[in-house]
């Protein structure tokens, strides 16, 4: 039996280069969604929020995307409505609202998952009337 012998050579400065290079790609890659157009994402945003959560939400168009902690959305002045007979009754105001999303696909933007929705600074308007 013929005895194969392995002799890599490590180099230091290829190593740091190739994982800074994956690193600087992995950012890149963190960075798509604030190539969005802010009118689509507020529209996405609120199609997911009637169909998945059964809320009514009003998003203002002051919309920005953070990278750190998490990848998220961080939207200024949202209104929350409920819709009772017919007409929609405002139940809350939302100063900041993050809506964490997930990193399996950012290349498409209909298909966008919502992990996490945090309201920050927000005023809730409920009444004993308005769940009867």
């Amino acid at each position: 039996m013929k005895k194969i012998n392995f002799n890599f050579r490590y180099n230091h400065k290829i190593g740091i280069f190739t994982l800074s290079s994956i690193f600087f790609l992995y950012l890149l890659y963190l960075s798509i969604p604030s190539l969005y157009d802010t009118g689509r994402v507020q529209k996405v945003f609120n199609d997911k929020f009637l169909t998945d959560f059964n809320l009514n939400i009003s998003l203002s168009t002051d919309i920005s995307y953070r990278i750190l902690p998490q990848p998220h959305f961080s939207i200024k002045d949202a209104k929350l409505f409920y819709t009772k007979s017919k007409l929609p009754h405002e139940i809350g105001q939302i100063k900041e609202l993050k809506i964490f999303i997930s990193k399996k696909n950012f290349f498409t933007k209909k298909n966008v998952e919502i992990l996490k929705v945090e309201f920050n600074k927000s005023n809730f308007f409920l009444m004993k009337n308005d769940f009867f």
